[in-house]
């Protein structure tokens, strides 16, 4: 879960501009990231284009997509329901 952690915050500063850290064992709150509402949707398009998978418009105000560790176990239970469980 490490590594799809740190993907999905590769992707989050990508889009965001930042370039914020993850302790171990850590989590961090989307809202860290500043996303308005065009960028939360690059950030969707991002993890879909990073990971293979298809996210909902509707999960934009979703919990699944509240922290970075939320949005990790949504990308992994996508991975996991399309039959791509490389998860990196």
């Amino acid at each position: 879960m490490e590594a799809l952690m740190s993907r999905v915050l590769a992707c989050a500063n990508k889009v965001s501009g930042k370039m914020l850290v993850l302790p171990e064992g850590s989590d961090l709150p989307l809202e860290a990231f500043q996303f308005d509402s065009l960028s939360i949707f690059a950030f969707m398009v991002e993890l879909e284009n990073e990971f293979g998978v298809s996210i909902d418009e509707a999960l934009m105000n979703d919990t699944e997509l509240r922290t970075l560790q939320s949005t990790a176990s949504f990308v992994a239970s996508r991975l996991a329901g399309s039959g791509n469980g490389a998860v990196g």
